[in-house]
This record gives structure tokens, C-alpha cells and sequence, in this order.
């Protein structure tokens, strides 16, 4: 058996550089998914959550999601609701299952009659399909039904990990689940026998210059096998710092028609050259962007910090560099500097 995996697709996010043409590049890979897995004889697709960036997104975007879904009878997908560490009555908590919930629509509810189509929600948590039972935990792993099933999947939108308000990734360890689809992080991991999606289609600025979109092929059993299957052509969307040349050419070798860039400072002397990156209509200044004067001091600063950096987590690195330049921008002391980081981070 074989599913496909896919997290916070955020229908309806507003992207500066792309405007409506995002909706349209998340359709088209929407689409390629559910092609391929006809094609691949694949059985289910599963949504573990912010299918929909908010609930009030309109009936114009919402409906052609689903007409796509249910279109490819022959491929059940299981939804679950996002939204944030607990349902509130609200509306924008992406597609929170609150009252206001995109899913309690009339016209959507319709598309839950649909042999294909299967919304877990607190009320209604669990789906069998072809012997394959199918377990909404929401913001927490669920409590194991202990039904008879060739696979047990569980699906849970929620932050695991080690930061404040995360949940203790060990709940994920030596689970009876065959595989746990998680969703909430935008950057695909894997813990064992779960993993993080990521985002399906990158829409955000980020420092992470290996983020990609795509989603993850699950084939559960006694070896269970985790494969992630990248877009190659998806939209990049990368903030950077240029500290020297190298930072520079970094950037030129990266960009192309589906790569955007924000700069969000750099040094002095690289002016000229950040001026003509500038004259690329996919590279932009943050509006908040600040420059670094080069002289001696900044230089001993950056480096006595930067041979620092492998003392920290490697997930923690491009944003601690960001952070050294901010601080080399405001001229903090070292002490002040190795203070804030080990706070911060524990370290």
C-alpha cells in the first residue's frame, strides 16, 4: 500500500511577488499529485491540515480545490482542519474547525457525500477505507483504536519539538501507528515513523536555502519506507545577508525564473553590486533593511561569533547569522551578544 502525504497547501495566502498567479501554481501541483497517483495506482491522499490559509477564503478559490479532489474518484483523500494550538471561534485561525469553519459551508459540506472524500473532525475522528484505518489527533497524537486493520495511520496538525509550546517530539517514538502524516512545520522532517510534509508549495520568505515543496511517498509496513518527491519547478523564496563576495555569488548562482530574493542587509562595500543584484525584477530590498559599515572590528566580531556557530543546532544556524549581523548592525558588545544567544537557545 502507498499514500501520498501532503501538509499546509494554504489556499488562499497572499504572496507580495506573485498575486493571484500562486493560486494557480498551487492548482496546477494539486493536480500533477493526483495524476501521478492514478498513474502510480496509489489509493489515498492525505491532508494533515491548512488546506485553506483561513477560513474566510472565498468561494471561488474553495470550490475548484474540491471539484479537483473529487474529480479522481478513484483516489480517497483524507482531510484534517488546521488552525491554531486550540479551536477558538474565530475565522482566521487558518482552516480552524470553529463555527466559522470553511468546512461547515453548505457547499462544501456537499463534497463530504462523495465516496472520495473523508474530513476527520473532533466529532468524527476515524475513517476506515480498504482495511486502512485512518486517525485524527488534531493538535496531539491520538489514543490508538485497537480495530482490526491491515494499517493504522494517524494525522495530527501540531508543533513537536523541543522550543516553548512545542509538544515532546518522544510522543512520537515507539508509536503502534504504521506511520503518523504530521502538518504545521513548512519544512519536511522525518521522526522515525512520522514526518513533517512541509509546506506543498513554498510561499514564504525564509532563510533556508534548502527549503523545498513537494510531498512525502509513505509506503507503511515492516520497512516502512519515507521518500520525499520535490517540485522542482515551485516558486523559492529566500531572505539573505551579504557579508562578502561569496554571499554574493551565492545569490547569482541560485537565481532563475521561479527564485526570489529579499535582501535583508548587507555590508557597505558590496553597494555597487547589491545596486546592479537590484536590477533583477526577482531580487528586492526589505523595506526594514540595514547596512553594515566594514572595518576591522565588525570583521573580528562576525568571525569570533560565526566560529561559535557549531555549538548551536544545525536548524538554529541561518537565523543565528541573521541575528549576528543585527547585533554587529547595533553595535552590541560580545558579552551581550553570547548572553542573548544563550538564553534564546539554551545553549
Amino acid at each position: 500500500m502507498t499514500l501520498y502525504h501532503i501538509a499546509d497547501v494554504h489556499i488562499g495566502v497572499k504572496n507580495q511577488r506573485l498575486g493571484d498567479k500562486l493560486f494557480d501554481i498551487q492548482y496546477k501541483h494539486l493536480k500533477r499529485l493526483y495524476e501521478d497517483a492514478v498513474k502510480n495506482n496509489v489509493d489515498f491522499v492525505v491532508i494533515a491540515g491548512d488546506l485553506f490559509d483561513s477560513n474566510s477564503v472565498p468561494m471561488s478559490l474553495a470550490r475548484p480545490v474540491f471539484e479537483l479532489i473529487a474529480g479522481y474518484r478513484g483516489v480517497h483523500t483524507i482531510i484534517i482542519p488546521g488552525g491554531g494550538a486550540s479551536i477558538k471561534d474565530e475565522i482566521t485561525g487558518h482552516d480552524a474547525y470553529t463555527k466559522d469553519s470553511i468546512y461547515k459551508r453548505v457547499d462544501i459540506k456537499a463534497y463530504f457525500s462523495r465516496d472520495n472524500i473523508h474530513l476527520l473532525t473532533p466529532d468524527n475522528p476515524y475513517v476506515k477505507i480498504k482495511d486502512v484505518l485512518f486517525q485524527g489527533g488534531f493538535f496531539e497524537v491520538p489514543d490508538y483504536i485497537d480495530e482490526d486493520a491491515l494499517y493504522h495511520i494517524a494525522i495530527v496538525h501540531g508543533a513537536f519539538g523541543k522550543n516553548e509550546d512545542e509538544i515532546d517530539p518522544k510522543r512520537l517514538e515507539d508509536t503502534p501507528f504504521d506511520y503518523i502524516a504530521l502538518g504545521h512545520y513548512h519544512k519536511h522532517r522525518v521522526f522515525g515513523k512520522s514526518a513533517y510534509a512541509g509546506a506543498f508549495i513554498q510561499f514564504e520568505f525564509t532563510k533556508a536555502k534548502d527549503l523545498k515543496s513537494g510531498f512525502v511517498k509513505v509506503e507503511p509496513g515492516p520497512k516502512l519506507n519515507i521518500e520525499y518527491v520535490p517540485f522542482d519547478d515551485a516558486p523559492r523564496f529566500l531572505k539573505v545577508e551579504l557579508l562578502s563576495k561569496e554571499d554574493l555569488d551565492s545569490v547569482k548562482d541560485r537565481l532563475n525564473d521561479n527564485t526570489f530574493v529579499q535582501i535583508e542587509g548587507y555590508l557597505d562595500e558590496l553597494e555597487d553590486d547589491v545596486m546592479e543584484l537590484l536590477e533583477n525584477d526577482n531580487v528586492a530590498l526589505n523595506d526594514e533593511h540595514f547596512v553594515i559599515e566594514s572595518d576591522g572590528t565588525s570583521q573580528v566580531f562576525y568571525d569570533t561569533l560565526l566560529k561559535n556557530l557549531l555549538n548551536y543546532p544545525e536548524e538554529y544556524r541561518e537565523e543565528i547569522v541573521s541575528l549576528i549581523m543585527r547585533f554587529i548592525h547595533k553595535k552590541a558588545t560580545f558579552p551581550e551578544v553570547k548572553d542573548f544567544l544563550q538564553k534564546r537557545y539554551e545553549i
